[in-house]
């Protein structure tokens, strides 16, 4: 028997034993614990070493053979290859590392052109908006000169002597202010809380007005000019009318 053999043999009895000792273990511990009767408990035990057998044999023995490698002629060992494959292999030079593209600095644009009679605007300034960043129309020209009057007033912890102050509405009828775009339930009441009942109060309402009635709304600041209350309640107004 050659040495390929008695491994083969070795490795087959030695998984042999580990499978057996493992199924008896098993059934053993079937016995004892789990109070089997002894022949289910062998039969289990037998059953997991002969599969246990099977997995070892299959992972341990299979790659043995049983034949000696052929012995290779004088001077055809892996040593000697490896020697004329040495000698034969010539060193290659080590790879040019790649060329570097010089530094181009980025392209600046050039100025912007100055038309005839303007002069460009200075570093650090902000352009002011022209004509076309006003609001477009007669309504937005008024909007406009509205809010520089509120800006301008200096004294809006008084509305105007003309303004109408109610402290009950005409009639006991009010009118819906919440048909006003911008106000909403909470500055209804509050509205009605300063005597505001009907739209022809705040259709005449003046900048000084408004901000008086700023001052008295908290959190609210821009809202009359900016949803243009005044005039949404001129054109209301005006439809009670007819």
């Amino acid at each position: 028997m050659n040495q390929a053999a008695a491994d083969t043999a070795g490795c087959r009895y030695a998984v042999r034993a580990v499978a057996a000792g493992a199924g008896i273990a098993v059934a053993l511990l079937l016995v004892l614990l789990a109070r089997y009767r002894v022949v289910p408990a062998a039969l289990v035990g037998a059953a997991i070493g002969a599969g246990l057998w099977a997995i070892l044999r299959w992972t341990f023995c299979t790659g043995l053979r049983n034949v000696d490698p052929e012995p290779l002629p004088a001077g055809q060992g892996p040593s000697a290859t490896a020697t004329a494959v040495t000698q034969r292999a010539a060193p290659l030079p080590p790879p040019a590392p790649p060329p570097v593209p010089p530094a181009v600095p980025p392209a600046v644009p050039p100025p912007a052109p100055v038309a005839a009679g303007r002069t460009a605007p200075r570093a650090g300034t902000k352009p002011t908006a022209g004509p076309a960043g006003r609001a477009a129309g007669p309504a937005g020209g008024r909007a406009a000169g509205l809010d520089a009057a509120v800006r301008k007033s200096r004294t809006p912890a008084k509305p105007s002597p003309g303004l109408e102050v109610l402290a009950a509405p005409r009639d006991g009828r009010a009118d819906d202010l919440t048909r006003i775009g911008g106000i909403g339930p909470v500055l209804e009441r509050l509205l009605n809380g300063e005597g505001i009942w009907h739209y022809d109060q705040i259709a005449h309402w003046k900048a000084r007005d408004i901000a008086y009635f700023e001052s008295r709304m908290p959190g609210f600041r821009g809202r009359i000019t900016r949803d243009r209350w005044v005039e949404q309640a001129r054109r209301l107004a005006g439809e009670q009318r007819r």
